[in-house]
């Protein structure tokens, strides 16, 4: 087995988007950089050009733009046109409030989008939380991603992208409510086997 482990998720097309990046023109993808956290990919991100804050990659995430944890984060953005929001809790978790605004400017590696939907978090929960916040569906709505735990880079390409080295495996995805899910069988103890999704 190789050392590098890549992750190949097949996103939902945006061709306007991807067009916008100028990825649909050339082979050479966008590069992304990450580090680890407690086994967790983050992603250093800028808010309206802002310090680069430590964003988590969470493919649950369903819209563009981020949600950050911390209410101080309002300082980093322009908050005209800003409403009062109720955010769904994570999983059947009770919802709670926050601050919105859609004309953020992210920034992460070699991306930067504009008219972003920006959310800052109101819970108490959120407020110790170590990281600053969530991006994800920027991604993986929009490109091909190859994940490179050894480089620590993310690479996003064109939809139309195929790799050709023959050491990539495929694994289907079925998307439900834009979230992705992967069937997995596993061998519990008595040797029986348990399909999850």
């Amino acid at each position: 087995m190789k050392s590098r482990i890549n992750t190949l998720l097949l996103g939902l097309v945006f061709a306007a988007a991807v067009g916008m990046l100028g990825l649909a023109e050339s082979p050479k993808p966008l590069t992304i950089p990450f580090t680890l956290d407690r086994n967790r990919i983050i992603i250093p991100t800028t808010v309206n050009g802002s310090r680069p804050l430590r964003l988590i990659l969470d493919t649950g995430m369903r819209f563009d733009g981020i949600y950050l944890f911390h209410r101080e984060a309002l300082r980093l953005i322009d908050t005209a046109g800003a409403m009062e929001v109720r955010v769904p809790g994570a999983g059947g978790g009770e919802a709670s409030s926050a601050t919105m605004i859609e004309t953020g400017r992210i920034g992460f590696g070699e991306v930067s989008v504009a008219d972003q939907r920006i959310l800052v978090a109101h819970s108490a929960h959120t407020q110790s939380f170590p990281t600053d916040g969530v991006i994800g569906w920027n991604l993986f709505g929009h490109y091909v991603v190859e994940i490179d735990y050894d480089r620590q880079c993310i690479f996003l390409r064109d939809s139309s992208y195929v790799p050709s080295d023959s050491g990539w495996v495929e694994v289907p995805v079925r998307m439900k409510q834009d979230l992705p899910f992967l069937e997995v069988s596993g061998e519990v103890i008595g040797g029986d086997q348990v399909v999850l999704q």
